[in-house]
């Protein structure tokens, strides 16, 4: 199962926040209470290390090596991306919940985010489709379990929305650098 942990920040005397049920950017006047996040867990205390500092983040900009074995797993790989497109993010709290029924088809996220980057969908709405990309990832690597973070975060003054994963000092999307221009916000992790 995807655990949301609430990551609040204050900007501009504002406090932001992410709704783990909708998805979506709130602003408050004051700071949110504390029972309503649950403990920051170390893996994602760790991977927020990386958001913090990202050029300490390990990143390699030529793909893995997609190890799609048959028509049957690109079958199965095409029909999961497809539920996330059609649940997109306006019915964010399904698409979570479809993302948290783990189906590993790959050894790591890597390989996984490779795989997803040559999906027709995602190459057409690369900018968009960043939620779904990451929630795939997650759903169908082995190594996300207990090691992967998924963060969606925003950039405060636009409100532009951007989701990335960060796995054990590493960001395994190939294609992806502007996850360092976003501010994390909420964190998925499998628990």
């Amino acid at each position: 199962m995807l655990k949301a942990v609430g990551l609040p920040v204050e900007a501009r005397g504002s406090w932001y926040t992410l709704s783990p049920l909708t998805g979506s950017l709130c602003r408050r006047p004051r700071r949110p209470h504390a029972s309503e996040f649950s403990p920051v867990p170390p893996v994602v205390s760790e991977a927020l290390s990386f958001c913090t500092d990202p050029f300490s983040c390990q990143w390699d900009p030529d793909p893995a090596s997609s190890q799609i074995t048959n028509r049957q797993m690109q079958a199965r790989l095409d029909r999961m991306h497809r539920r996330l497109l059609w649940l997109g993010n306006r019915r964010f709290l399904l698409s979570v919940l479809y993302a948290s029924l783990s189906v590993p088809l790959f050894d790591t996220t890597r390989e996984a985010m490779t795989a997803i980057a040559n999906l027709p969908g995602q190459r057409s709405q690369r900018t968009e489709a960043c939620l779904q990309r990451s929630l795939l990832a997650a759903k169908t690597s082995r190594s996300f379990h207990g090691r992967g973070v998924l963060f969606i975060g925003a950039q405060l003054a636009s409100a532009d929305m951007h989701a990335w994963i960060i796995e054990r000092g590493t960001q395994p999307d190939h294609e992806d650098r502007t996850w360092i221009n976003y501010q994390p916000l909420l964190a998925l992790v499998r628990t």
